[in-house]
């Protein structure tokens, strides 16, 4: 009788969910019929409806589940009603009322609609891998000499070529023929700038990775797809495969030898590997990227006149294979987005019918982060919204940190601007005038969105100048492994504060955000904590700092690494570790100060050094950097550099370094240095004195 009266609540409950869950229509409720302006850029979706829902005096709520996600609202003087109808018609959402307030809901069929594109998606991204590996293996097994000949052709008469090559081996022929390396032939000092061809065939970084997953037997494919690291060696380990002995390694990774003696000067490499060379492997499925790191244990000797140095480099490189997508496969998974997107030449010529050419926009958000110091990026949120502004129409989106486009002046290149936003979302322009957004694969973006309400709060502090170490730090313990991938994987969120640190020192921030306040206090003194006196779930994260992204190197080898007197690290990502003017800073502070000698038990330590500036003259295609300006003018004054109407600016670092020492007490420092960056007017060059003016003197 329980069983039964139980089975009834249930079923009450379950047809009253059903009849509150029915589609609300909005246009009939009085107080939604009045006007209202709408400017949220970058919103989460709670906050934009209690924004509206405060003009309205309507209760406005949405599931916890979509609260954070992001969006972007450009309307004025537009019925709330149909602002808030075209919101969840661009999300593919619904309304429904409840006793107290409307609700926007993820609908059922929205959910499953999703759930089976992000399935399909995967899974056509695993064939797909499975058979450009298993064209790699085809390729790898034509004789070398065919392939070179092959990629040569292509280059000659791609139309040729291309009929002759099977279709999955066209994106990898350039990367598994081996390339020719050419030496300097001539004095360079002497303005002699030929090269010929050395008759040694050297793999890019892409080919050797390919190369090595050519070699792949079906159960390292199988962990491969798994998401499992898979590791390649010249000596390799149990579990690890070896490295092909075919695959030459480019010549930066080879032994080699510079010797001043002769005229001119001389560099050479060894035509074979080092002994020591490593390869790991990982399938990202969520980004359709294999991520990969190639080292290498070489050997350098420096040779001048009365002297002879020999030193040892571990060298690696990271870098990404990026699989070549079925478009038109896809293109059926995301059916409904693809029919709901306006044609693109249709939405050009839209916009350009409505664009304004008295319309003024504000300055665009300054975001630290360019590439080269030269292009400057926006979100796709601020890119529509000069869309608004130019055109006066109404502009909903959702929106993602992460959702990066070049800046174009729309009115000079509206194609560019159209074709940049067209790669990121589906856009649609609807029968009453708005123009709706949703971005492409925006279920796979949710996991690696970082929460405005972590990232601005820090954007007010690096405008004050108030950010400092432990702000990163609060941020990186709270990240997901989705949210920190993002940093290395995808485009990397555009913030208004330096992100670099965060992603040089992630791990460090980490450790650092699990310690208590007197630990805190400890580190910000100065001192050596030692990794004894830590919890284990610090340990752990002491453990972690002292690595990386990718397995440690000596799991690929049977043998010990010999010890390195210089580490090199080619990361595809930006990053300061390496920075010559950075590390020099650092290297003369210490100069200055008493030495310490390293703890014998594993420590952590802090060290603050003092402000570093830089300055840089930048042009449209180059730039110039130097901690003196007035080298930059000698080398302008000199011709040997021409920028022309070029502008300056100084770059200051505030810098720390976050040392661990290893059980071995081998050191592992972080470089932590946040960048400021602000115009810079030089000053006039002193007038020259003359003759005159010295023999004027008494």
């Amino acid at each position: 009788m329980r069983v039964w009266r139980s089975f009834w609540v249930f079923a009450i409950a379950l047809g009253w969910l059903q009849v509150t869950a029915q589609h609300a229509d909005l246009s009939q409720d009085p107080l939604l019929q009045k006007r209202i302006t709408v400017w949220l850029k970058m919103e989460p979706l709670r906050d934009a409806l209690r924004t509206i829902g405060k003009q309205t005096g309507v209760a406005l709520r949405c599931q916890d589940a979509i609260a954070d996600e992001k969006v972007t609202v450009f309307v004025r003087e537009r019925p709330a009603h149909e602002i808030l109808t075209q919101l969840a018609g661009a999300l593919r959402y619904a309304w429904r009322k409840d006793e107290d307030a409307y609700v926007l809901y993820v609908p059922d069929e929205t959910r499953q609609a999703e759930e089976k594109a992000a399935r399909a998606i995967r899974e056509q991204r695993a064939r797909w891998l499975r058979e450009t590996l298993h064209a790699a293996r085809e390729l790898a097994a034509v004789p070398v000499q065919q392939r070179i000949a092959l990629c040569k052709t292509l280059w000659e008469s791609s139309e040729d070529a291309e009929k002759a090559l099977k279709p999955r081996w066209r994106g990898l022929i350039y990367w598994m023929a081996p390339q020719s390396e050419m030496r300097a032939v001539g004095d360079p000092t002497a303005g002699d700038h030929l090269y010929e061809e050395t008759g040694v065939y050297s793999y890019m970084l892409p080919g050797v990775a390919w190369m090595c997953l050519a070699s792949l037997p079906e159960r390292g494919v199988s962990a491969l797809m798994r998401g499992e690291w898979v590791g390649f060696s010249s000596k390799p380990a149990e579990g690890i495969y070896p490295f092909p002995p075919e695959v030459r390694l480019p010549s930066i990774m080879r032994n080699s030898m510079t010797d001043l003696t002769r005229e001119p000067a001389a560099y050479e490499t060894e035509p074979h590997n080092p002994e020591f060379v490593g390869v790991w492997v990982c399938y990202r499925p969520h980004t359709a990227l294999l991520e990969y790191r190639v080292a290498s244990v070489r050997k350098h000797r420096h040779i001048e006149q009365g002297f002879t140095s020999d030193s040892v480099l571990l060298y690696y490189e990271d870098r990404f294979l990026m699989l070549a997508r079925a478009e038109e496969d896809e293109r059926k998974t995301l059916d409904y987005w693809t029919q709901w997107a306006t044609p693109d030449e249709a939405l050009e010529k839209l916009l350009k019918a409505r664009l304004s050419s008295s319309a003024k926009l504000p300055p665009p958000p300054q975001y630290p982060d360019r590439v080269l110091g030269f292009t400057e990026y926006l979100t796709t949120a601020d890119m529509l919204e000069q869309v608004a502004r130019l055109t006066n129409a109404p502009v909903i989106a959702d929106a993602f940190r992460t959702a990066r486009v070049q800046n174009f002046d729309m009115r000079l290149r509206l194609n560019f601007v159209v074709e940049e936003l067209l790669g990121h979302l589906w856009l649609r322009w609807d029968n009453s005038g708005y123009l709706l957004g949703r971005h492409q694969r925006y279920w796979e973006r949710r996991p690696a969105e970082m929460p405005e309400a972590w990232l601005r709060p820090l954007e007010e502090k690096y405008l004050k100048r108030t950010l400092g170490l432990w702000d990163y730090a609060e941020l990186a313990g709270k990240m997901t492994q989705a949210q920190i991938d993002s940093l290395y994987l995808l485009d990397r969120p555009l913030t208004q504060f330096d992100l670099t640190p965060l992603q040089d020192c992630l791990l460090a921030l980490r450790f650092l955000a699990s310690l208590n306040a007197t630990q805190r206090q400890l580190l910000a003194s100065g001192a050596w904590l030692p990794a004894a006196q830590l919890t284990p779930p610090q340990q752990r994260r002491f453990a972690e700092a002292l690595g990386d992204r990718f397995p440690p190197l000596q799991q690929l080898f049977r043998e010990p690494i010999p010890p390195a007197d210089v580490e090199v690290n080619h990361g595809q990502w930006r990053s300061r570790r390496g920075d010559t003017y950075l590390e020099s800073h650092v290297e003369e502070t210490d100069a200055q100060s008493e030495p310490t000698q390293l703890p014998d038990a594993p420590a952590v330590r802090m060290k603050k050094y003092p402000d570093m500036r830089i300055y840089t003259l930048e042009g449209e295609r180059e730039s110039i950097t130097s901690t003196d300006p007035n080298s930059i003018r000698e080398t302008l004054s000199e011709g040997r550099a021409e920028i022309h109407d070029g502008k300056w600016f100084t770059e200051t670092y505030q810098v720390s370094v976050i040392e661990f020492t290893a059980p071995n007490r081998q050191p592992k420092r972080y470089l932590f240095a946040i960048e400021y960056r602000d115009p810079y007017t030089l000053p006039a060059e002193p007038a020259q004195k003359t003759n005159t003016e010295d023999s004027e003197k008494p």
